[in-house]
């Protein structure tokens, strides 16, 4: 783990309220996920039992590595939340960026393609373009 994805990590754990959300997502994320695979509920209690400590609950091993999987995919997508949300304030800070959507528009082309795992938002950022147009800037340039 890299020193970022450690602070990156600590924000998570010492916020309550994100901390909360997580947790939330999370279990809903996994109990989705068990649902469209098996078409039966993942048992709730046991479920966030495991998820408060990997040794309780009474999950089998399949259920266990579904929910280790899905964890960490929703703990990555909170972390990469929280990077750009303080990435966009510092550009706000330094006048880089007018606003919020602004600094979207710079990061679409990293979500748009290229194959790695944060091309799930391509429909929301470019829908049915493979090359998104190119960021909006300050008439003055960036």
């Amino acid at each position: 783990m890299t020193i970022l994805a450690d602070l990156l990590d600590q924000i998570l754990e010492q916020d309550p309220h994100a901390s909360a959300e997580y947790f939330l997502v999370a279990r809903q994320y996994i109990q989705t996920q068990w649902q469209a695979l098996h078409g039966t509920p993942m048992p709730e209690e046991a479920l966030t039992l495991y998820m408060a400590d990997p040794s309780c609950g009474d999950l089998t091993e399949e259920q266990k590595a579904l929910a280790h999987r899905c964890l960490g995919e929703v703990r990555g997508s909170f972390q990469r939340t929280i990077w750009n949300v303080m990435l966009c304030d510092q550009m706000l800070k330094d006048d880089i960026i007018r606003n919020p959507r602004e600094f979207r528009s710079l990061n679409r082309r990293r979500y748009a393609g290229g194959g790695a795992p944060e091309t799930r938002c391509e429909p929301l950022c470019a829908p049915g373009q493979d090359n998104p147009p190119a960021p909006e800037v300050h008439p003055e340039g960036v």
